[in-house]
């Protein structure tokens, strides 16, 4: 990989790719910077099939890499942060969220093909639409997490009624299955 198909900040935020590359291993440092974190909208819509986050970045922003081709994706286990709409219009099919993350912002992996998704217990805030649009048949919790309130103006992270179905259960870490019909734990 080129290190000048990056532009880099002095604080080692990505903040653009101007390579061609659709399979891309982002180095660990860019001219001598650490890379820490993706910026807002640094991968958005370059056709990408696959990435390689190092570990070292902490956060992916807003739109870091909205509409490419990705199906799936390893983050570090650095990663604190998932932005909002950072892996939204993707084809993932496979995710791993790091057990360090926090919060998974507003539409951070909507409509992509996920059909699982584990969400690991230092996860405890899952912001709207989050996981909306996608194929999701089971769901496994090992934390509380605190979903989107319900309102006539919000909308829920997840499809299907999944955010009422686990409200509903008191929060109770576990697997939940989807039937196509309805959820229920296993």
């Amino acid at each position: 990989m080129i290190e000048n198909d990056f532009v880099i900040d002095e604080d080692g935020v990505i903040t653009k790719y101007t390579g061609v590359k659709t399979e891309i291993e982002i180095p660990q440092t860019i001219r001598g910077v650490a890379v820490r974190a993706i910026g807002k909208d640094a991968f958005i819509k370059k056709r990408l099939t696959s990435i390689v986050i190092p570990n070292g970045v902490t956060e992916i922003g807003e739109l870091a890499f909205f509409r490419n081709q990705l199906i799936e994706i390893i983050i570090p286990e650095s990663v604190m942060e998932i932005g909002v709409w950072a892996f939204a219009s993707n084809q993932l099919t496979k995710i791993v969220i790091p057990n360090i993350v926090t919060r998974i912002g507003r539409c951070a992996f909507l409509s992509n093909r996920l059909v699982e998704i584990i969400i690991p217990k230092s996860v405890t805030e899952i912001e709207k639409r989050a996981f909306a649009d996608n194929q999701l048949n089971s769901i496994t919790i090992y934390g509380r997490v605190s979903l989107p309130r319900k309102s006539k103006y919000s909308e829920p992270a997840f499809d299907n009624g999944f955010d009422d179905f686990y409200k509903s259960n008191k929060k109770k870490s576990g697997t939940y299955l989807f039937d196509g019909t309805d959820w229920s734990i296993k």
